[in-house]
């Protein structure tokens, strides 16, 4: 009986946490590509600068410049939200299999 209980909580658990490492990585991820949003951005004003050399203009990089304080900032924020979502997610997890294990122990107790 209390194999029958921890195969059945372990299916179960495997059910709840389906989607956690995705959830995680994707937390992790977005701030890198935001980032790798602002190099890229200021990859390309280099470029320009290095084109416009005898003519130096500011004003012709404020595109890229505005492109690259967007990426970090989308990528910053998507990373904050997916991580608060994450945490809450584990802990609603927790909570969930925190209350199956004393269900089961309650009954295996009952049983016995």
């Amino acid at each position: 009986m209390v194999e029958a209980f921890e195969t059945a909580s372990k299916l179960e658990i495997m059910k709840l946490e389906k989607g956690l490492p995705t959830l995680a990585t994707l937390s992790k991820l977005t701030p890198l590509l935001g980032f790798l949003g602002t190099i890229i951005s200021l990859t390309f004003a280099y470029f320009k600068l290095q084109d416009q050399q005898p003519n130096l203009d500011l004003a012709n990089f404020s595109n890229e410049i505005y492109g690259a304080l967007i990426s970090s900032a989308l990528g910053i924020i998507a990373g904050m939200f997916s991580l608060i979502f994450y945490n809450q997610i584990v802990a609603v997890v927790k909570k969930i299999i925190f209350e199956m294990e004393m269900v089961a122990t309650e009954i295996i107790d009952v049983l016995d």
